[in-house]
C-alpha cells in the first residue's frame, strides 16, 4: 500500500466517522450574504460621509458672501438757476410739456410745426 492509497482510505473514514452536520451549509450561506450586506452598507456609508466631508470643506473654506451694504444718500440742496429754452420765430416748433413725478424735472416734447404752402399763404 503507496501513500496515496493510505490517504484515499483516512479522508473516506474521516468523511464516513464525521459526517457534515446539516445546518452547516446555510450557516455559512447566511453569514457570506451577512459579510457582503455588511461590505455594501460600509461602502455606502463612506460614500455618504466622503460626500458630507467634501461639501462641508467646500462651505468651511470658502469666503463668506458680502452682504451688501445700503446708504441712503440726500442730494446736495444747491441752488439752482432756473433754465429758460426758447427757440428762434423762424424755427416752427411746438413744445409741449409733461408731467414728471419730479418736481425738479420738467420734460418738454418738441415737435416740428406744419408749415403752410405758398398757396395757403396767397389766400390769407
Amino acid at each position: 500500500m503507496n501513500d496515496d492509497q493510505l490517504d484515499a482510505l483516512l479522508r473516506e473514514a474521516v468523511e464516513r466517522l464525521t459526517p457534515l452536520p446539516p445546518t452547516l451549509t446555510p450557516n455559512v450561506e447566511r453569514r457570506l450574504h451577512t459579510v457582503i450586506w455588511r461590505r455594501r452598507v460600509v461602502g455606502t456609508l463612506a460614500l455618504a460621509a466622503s460626500i458630507a466631508g467634501i461639501w462641508f470643506a467646500s462651505h468651511l473654506f470658502s469666503p463668506p458672501t458680502p452682504v451688501p451694504m445700503v446708504a441712503r444718500v440726500e442730494p446736495p440742496k444747491l441752488a439752482r438757476p432756473d433754465v429758460r429754452v426758447t427757440f428762434p420765430k423762424d424755427a416752427h416748433v411746438i413744445a409741449v410739456p409733461i408731467e414728471s413725478d419730479n418736481p425738479n424735472v420738467t420734460v418738454v416734447m418738441v415737435y416740428q410745426a406744419v408749415r403752410p404752402t405758398q398757396k395757403n399763404r396767397s389766400h390769407q
